[in-house]
């Protein structure tokens, strides 16, 4: 098969309902649902310490530091107004940008919670006139899920774990040598997981 006809399915498989027709007329498709079961704390310590601010009990103010936070711990405000006890990791709290960083991506956590990836494999149509779903591929807890890359990077573990307990390996054969990555700035495919191709990589160095 001429690989320069390809078209690598995570070109066409850009957000939630997204397709890709396969050589044998089945199709690829994306769905992104809300994870209701998310947590902040499902992350383990990645995050740092997190718990809500309880008010008291008797006075208008709200509790002091929940058990196990020092004096580094501080209250972050969500977008939404909730407020929580947040102690960055050890690791990270002696970097100001690093913990920047990080806290926005927490508050972002907290407001928006993460999402369910799926990669569905579709034959056909049923009386209504929508997909008939053969087999799936799943992922949850997947922070921001609209941004193309992070959406990729899942996407690219679930259709390697698609073809693996399907019929589909000679997809994978086929797409052998048709690189998975665009590059940011001169739109180049190529392999790796970076946002520049290693021409422009190389530029950018220089």
């Amino acid at each position: 098969m001429n690989t320069e006809t390809l078209t690598h399915p995570l070109d066409s498989l850009t957000g939630d309902g997204a397709t890709h027709t396969l050589p044998d007329g089945r199709t690829l498709r994306c769905r992104i649902t809300p994870d209701y079961d998310y947590r902040v704390t499902d992350d383990g310590d990645w995050f740092g310490a997190v718990h809500p601010v309880e008010p008291h009990k008797y006075a208008a103010h709200h509790r002091g530091r929940p058990h196990g936070f020092d004096g580094s711990a501080c209250i972050i405000t969500t977008h939404d107004g909730e407020r929580w006890w947040w102690m960055a990791p050890a690791d990270v709290r002696t970097d100001p940008e690093r913990t920047d960083a990080l806290r926005a991506c927490l508050l972002d956590a907290l407001h928006f919670g993460a999402s369910v990836v799926a990669l569905e494999l579709c034959a056909g149509t049923d009386a209504y006139g929508a997909p008939i779903v053969q087999d799936y591929t799943i992922v949850g807890s997947v922070l921001d899920a609209h941004d193309p890359v992070t959406l990729r990077d899942a996407l690219g573990e679930l259709l390697c774990d698609l073809c693996d307990q399907t019929d589909l390996p000679y997809l994978w054969d086929s797409l052998e040598g048709v690189p998975g990555y665009v590059c940011g700035r001169c739109g180049d495919h190529f392999d790796g997981q970076h946002t520049l191709c290693p021409s422009c990589r190389t530029e950018q160095e220089d």
